[in-house]
């Protein structure tokens, strides 16, 4: 994950609450932000992405091909 679409932070309660206060403050950023993820999401993990993925996988099982997964 990447600043694009979220907020990496230490994984310290102070951290956090200054990134969650960073994005309240800044709510355009926050839906941009949002927005990139959600699409992301779709684009990665939809189920044609894991079909295709599964696919290839199962390609190159059967015919004894180096995983270019």
């Amino acid at each position: 994950v990447d600043e694009s679409v979220g907020k990496l932070v230490e994984p310290t309660s102070e951290a956090i609450a200054r990134a969650v206060v960073d994005l309240l403050q800044n709510s355009d950023q926050a839906i941009l932000k949002g927005k990139k993820a959600r699409l992301r999401l779709l684009q990665q993990h939809s189920t044609d992405a894991y079909v295709d993925y599964l696919l290839r996988l199962y390609a190159d099982l059967s015919f004894g091909g180096a995983r270019t997964i």
